[in-house]
């Protein structure tokens, strides 16, 4: 099942529910996804959530897979000495992707961190070819030559 289609069909039962508070739904939002990623066969520690005011933002490995925003309303009203409080309560869900298919998603995410590892393994390599090229040249141990090259990133705005 799609996740929009499984988090909608598990937030129904919530609508017009008394709510005890804000992190109460991120949690149910966080143990949802986590739960859809393993009967997906997917790695559930790669799959978080994170709440903003009346948003909970469904993430995988950092990159949001979309988001959950509810709307409150109020059920009951207390009045007490020092002043009133009121009861919420769940008035509805409206579940935003940002792709129509989870796991074609989760590809392109998986395939941008694969070329962002690429890329950073690429750039130690060549770092490290040019703190030999520096030893080699200088005749220097490894701490020098890491001393010149930081002075060279240093002077390079005075170029």
């Amino acid at each position: 099942m799609e996740l929009k289609q499984y988090i909608e069909q598990e937030l129904q039962p919530y609508l017009g529910k008394k709510m005890n508070n804000n992190w109460e739904i991120d949690t149910l939002c966080h143990k949802l996804l986590r739960t859809w990623a393993r009967d997906n066969g997917y790695t559930e520690t790669d799959f978080s959530s994170s709440q903003d005011k009346s948003y909970i933002y469904l993430k995988y490995k950092g990159y949001c897979l979309g988001y959950v925003k509810f709307k409150k309303k109020k059920i009951d009203t207390h009045h007490a000495w020092y002043g009133s409080y009121c009861d919420w309560a769940y008035a509805s869900f409206i579940i935003f992707r940002n792709a129509s298919d989870t796991a074609e998603q989760i590809m392109n995410f998986d395939q941008e961190i694969m070329a962002k590892e690429d890329a950073k393994a690429l750039l130690n390599k060549r770092g490290k070819e040019l703190l030999l090229e520096v030893m080699a040249r200088y005749n220097i141990d490894k701490h020098k030559a890491v001393d010149i090259l930081s002075a060279a990133v240093r002077a390079q705005y005075s170029l």
